[in-house]
């Protein structure tokens, strides 16, 4: 009973989601504003439950409208694909498990944005930034590894 409690919970609140983007599609509603309930959802023990809902994603084109939303996705595609195009040319495997875990890490962490709060907990947030800070990282430790590399003797 309480995983469909749950699961209904859930759906009415991505109902009034969805109501909310169709009322306010281009710029959202903006951060501080409670998102519409057109269905009433149950009081839960959460001070922000008006504010931030448990699918993320849909909260990013709620609060952000098409234009934020187009920019989230922009700046986490880009990023995924920086470090795609990473991982492709370096040689060294260690810093390429290091590069693959960063690209699986903000996939993954989009993922679990759509079901759960991830994109307003401090902590996921904090961790994933400090992931994508190691790319530009990664490059730089490559770059220094391949300036001092010794050249290889040519083979008569």
């Amino acid at each position: 009973f309480s995983d469909y409690s749950s699961n209904l919970y859930r759906d009415n609140e991505n109902y009034n989601l969805a109501q909310t983007v169709v009322n306010n599609t281009a710029i959202g509603t903006g951060f501080g504003k409670r998102y519409d309930q057109p269905v009433p959802l149950i009081n839960i023990r959460f001070a922000l439950r008006d504010y931030i809902p448990h699918n993320q994603i849909y909260w990013v084109i709620v609060k952000m409208g098409a234009i934020g939303f187009f920019a989230f996705w922009f700046f986490f595609n880009s990023f995924v694909a920086k470090g795609t195009q990473v991982f492709m040319r370096l040689d060294d495997p260690y810093l390429k498990v290091v590069t693959l875990f960063i690209i699986i890490a903000v996939i993954n962490q989009m993922v679990v944005s759509f079901y759960d709060l991830q994109l307003t907990y401090y902590r996921s947030m904090i961790y994933l930034g400090c992931l994508m800070g190691l790319l530009p990282v990664v490059i730089q430790i490559d770059k220094d590894q391949k300036a001092h590399a010794e050249p290889e003797p040519e083979i008569v």
